[in-house]
C-alpha cells in the first residue's frame, strides 16, 4: 500500500468472527505484528440479526415458522430484499425456488417482479414451473403475482415500441383475466390506497408504495386494491398487483399471515408483525449496538 494511503488507515477490524471474540487475542496480536496496524475490534457473527441479503444469497433465506412461502426465482428478480425480509418474520418460511420438483406443497406461491416479463414467462415454461403454478391454482393454493409477475399470470402480454407498434406478443398463464400492454415509456409514481376486499385480504387495509407506469393492464375480474385507480385483479385463489411494496405493509402482512394460518386450521399469530420499514430499522439498531460494543470507536474515529 502506498505510504500516503497507509497513513489514512486507522486499524484493522475482524468481521463476522464465529466464536468467542476473546479467543481471538492471539490472532489479533499476529495481525498487528505482521501489519504494524492495531486491531480495533472483532465483530462476532450474529445470524439472528438477519440483515438484508445480497441477491446471490437468496437461495437459502428462510425462517422456522409453520407457513411455507415459495418464491419463484425468475431471472433478474428485482424485489428480493422485500421478499426475503418476510422470512425474518416468525410465522413464515420463505424459499426461493428455481426447479419445479422443489416447489412442494407451499401455503403461498409468489411470482415476483422481473426485469423482463417475456423472459420470465419463457423461463417458467422452460422449467415446467408454469404447469406447477397452474396445478397449484387448480388445488386453490394461493398464488400472488407482483408487478411483472402479475402480467405473467394474465391472458396476454403485448409489447409496443414508442410509436405504438407491436414488437412481440405472448400468451400468459391464463390464471387472471388480465391483458397487459407493455409500453416503451416508463414513469414512476408514488401511490397509496386500500385493499378492495377479496383474495385473502379484507377491504380497507392501508397500502403504500409506487407504481412503474410502463404497462396498462385491462382486466375483467374484481380488483385487489383501490389506489388512485383500481389496481390488480383477483380470480379465485390467484391475485396480482402492479404496486411495488405491497407486501411491505404491516396491515397486509398481518392479515395475510392470519388468513394462511386459518387455511391450515392454525390459530392466529399472537404477535403483531411489523411493516418492512420498522422491521429494517429495528435490525439496524441492533447492529449499531453490536458495533458500539465490539469496536474501539475512539481509535477508529480519532
Amino acid at each position: 500500500m502506498p505510504p500516503d494511503l497507509r497513513a489514512l488507515v486507522k486499524g484493522l477490524v475482524v468481521n463476522r468472527y464465529r466464536g468467542d471474540p476473546e479467543h481471538f487475542a492471539g490472532g489479533a496480536a499476529l495481525l498487528e505484528q505482521h501489519t504494524g496496524l492495531p486491531v480495533r475490534g472483532v465483530i462476532p457473527w450474529r445470524p439472528e440479526l438477519r440483515l438484508d441479503p445480497e441477491e446471490s444469497d437468496i437461495g437459502g433465506i428462510d425462517g422456522q415458522g409453520p407457513l411455507d412461502v415459495c418464491v419463484l426465482r425468475v431471472p433478474a428478480l428485482t424485489d428480493f430484499e422485500s421478499l426475503a425480509a418476510l422470512g425474518n418474520l416468525g410465522p413464515l418460511r420463505v424459499r426461493f425456488v428455481a426447479r419445479a420438483e422443489r416447489v412442494g406443497t407451499p401455503d403461498l406461491i409468489v411470482l415476483p417482479n422481473a426485469g423482463d416479463a417475456f423472459a420470465a414467462l419463457e423461463w417458467l415454461r422452460r422449467r415446467g414451473l408454469d404447469r406447477v403454478v397452474r396445478a397449484a391454482a387448480d388445488r386453490e393454493v394461493p398464488v400472488l403475482g407482483l408487478c411483472s409477475g402479475y402480467q405473467v399470470l394474465g391472458r396476454t402480454l403485448v409489447e409496443q415500441n414508442g410509436a405504438g407498434s407491436t414488437v412481440r406478443t405472448a400468451d400468459g398463464l391464463g390464471l387472471l383475466p388480465v391483458d397487459s400492454v407493455l409500453e416503451a415509456r416508463r414513469q414512476v409514481r408514488p401511490t397509496s390506497g386500500r385493499t378492495a376486499g377479496g383474495w385473502l385480504l379484507p377491504a380497507g387495509l392501508e397500502v403504500a408504495g409506487y407504481r412503474v407506469i410502463d404497462a396498462s393492464s385491462a382486466h375483467d375480474g374484481p380488483s385487489l386494491l383501490s389506489l388512485d385507480d383500481a389496481d390488480g385483479c383477483v380470480a379465485g385463489s390467484v391475485a396480482g398487483t402492479d404496486l411495488h411494496g405491497f407486501l411491505d405493509s404491516a396491515a397486509v402482512r398481518n392479515s395475510l399471515v392470519d388468513a394462511l394460518l386459518q387455511r391450515r386450521g392454525l390459530p392466529p399469530w399472537q404477535e403483531q408483525l411489523p411493516g418492512a420499514q420498522g422491521q429494517r430499522a429495528r435490525r439496524y439498531e441492533q447492529l449499531a449496538d453490536l458495533l458500539e460494543s465490539s469496536l474501539d470507536l475512539d481509535g477508529l474515529l480519532g
